[in-house]
């Protein structure tokens, strides 16, 4: 077998220059643990009131977030060692309603597969597949909104909004053929999963919006 000997002195200057970093590691580390806290915070919020009447409005105002195109500038103080004040999509307050939402999914399934509710097999493989091409969809359109890529972001909020309409397509279709698990712990459970479903099109839509309004400004 050959040794290759790569040259990575030979890479560009910019590679290993440290000093072009706008923040350091423990700063990075600081504040994606901030957003955790955040994310967790709407999580929590989200379980105490899912039930009530707007209460996607309700939690946006407990979370201090007037709508969609705020971000949160300050996350629970300083970012640490650097002293500029940074803003990624990690901290927008879509990605953060998101990302709990989708939590709050992944929670509700592992409650059911320890109660009486069970699906068929293809019928719970072909949920989970869904899931993951809509948390798939969601997490590019924040990449490409976090880029710049207004009209590419609305394309993957779009196909996120397809993908729900496809899994309660799913269900209504399993309910009339009554395939669905009985009990109360199925009713609970697609009580709470078409809730997460209604939210998270209602924040793809408003997604879009906020999308088509940075394009034209």
């Amino acid at each position: 077998m050959t040794k290759n000997n790569y040259e990575f002195n030979s890479l560009s200057d910019d590679w290993s220059d440290q000093s072009s970093y706008i923040w350091s590691e423990r700063s990075g580390r600081k504040y994606l643990l901030d957003v955790s806290k955040e994310i967790e915070r709407f999580y929590n919020l989200y379980i105490r009131t899912r039930y009530i009447a707007n209460h996607l409005d309700f939690i946006f105002a407990n979370m201090r977030w007037k709508h969609l195109s705020s971000y949160v500038q300050s996350l629970n103080g300083e970012q640490g060692e650097s002293s500029v004040n940074i803003s990624t999509f990690h901290c927008n307050p879509l990605n953060i309603a998101f990302t709990s939402i989708f939590g709050f999914i992944e929670n509700i399934f592992e409650i059911s597969i320890k109660s009486e509710c069970t699906f068929p097999t293809l019928t719970y493989f072909k949920l989970h597949q869904l899931i993951n091409k809509m948390v798939l969809n969601q997490q590019e359109g924040m990449y490409s909104m976090d880029s710049g890529d207004c009209v590419l972001a609305v394309c993957h909020f779009k196909n996120l909004v397809a993908t729900i309409n496809e899994v309660m397509t799913l269900l209504t279709a399993l309910k009339s053929d009554a395939q669905l698990p009985k009990g109360k712990a199925s009713e609970d459970f697609l009580k709470d999963f078409n809730i997460a479903l209604f939210d998270l099109r209602e924040l793809s839509w408003q997604a879009v919006s906020f999308c088509d309004s940075l394009a034209e400004s």
